[in-house]
């Protein structure tokens, strides 16, 4: 993926530095050691590459071309038999902050009832859910599915991605 990508290097680089880093092995005493030098400059890879995409990344993956790497969804479905899945990290939708210090509650309190009572029913917004520039002319793949809601959480449900980019910012 990118080096500035969640999926591609913040959720690996996390996983890893629980392993090696200094509640782990100890082996390294900083993530750019896990995600940007290798072996001859202190890190615990002999070639770090990003593959631009997942798709690219599992591409990578299947030819032999990397030894390992990073990817979501269901990009690996077609090359099942040719990757072993050493572990895995669910990723959850990125959440909505709003500035509470700025914002009334009762302001917040109706955009949280508004996300909340959306259905497929009462949606209507056509590609509501269509990232910028994409409609849902591709097979409807941006309509709400019939199982498909927002959900109300605490904002501790977010607490391992404070934790994933802890020295990001």
């Amino acid at each position: 993926m990118s080096a500035t990508s969640t999926s591609g290097r913040v959720v690996p680089t996390t996983t890893f530095w629980e392993v090696f880093g200094p509640e782990g092995t100890g082996e390294v005493d900083k993530k750019s050691k896990i995600y940007e030098e290798n072996i001859d400059n202190g890190g615990i890879f002999s070639e770090v590459q990003f593959a631009g995409s997942h798709p690219a990344s599992v591409e990578l993956i299947a030819n032999d071309r990397v030894y390992a790497g990073a990817f979501c969804c269901e990009y690996g479905e077609p090359y099942k038999d040719k990757l072993n899945i050493i572990y895995e990290q669910q990723v959850s939708g990125d959440p909505y902050w709003v500035n509470s210090e700025n914002v009334p509650k009762e302001h917040i309190d109706a955009i949280i009832d508004h996300f909340t009572e959306l259905t497929p029913d009462n949606v209507t917004a056509k590609n509501f859910f269509a990232p910028e520039g994409e409609t849902a002319d591709d097979k409807n793949k941006y309509e709400i599915g019939h199982d498909e809601r927002y959900v109300k959480v605490d904002a501790s449900y977010f607490d391992f991605l404070e934790k994933m980019f802890k020295d990001e910012m």
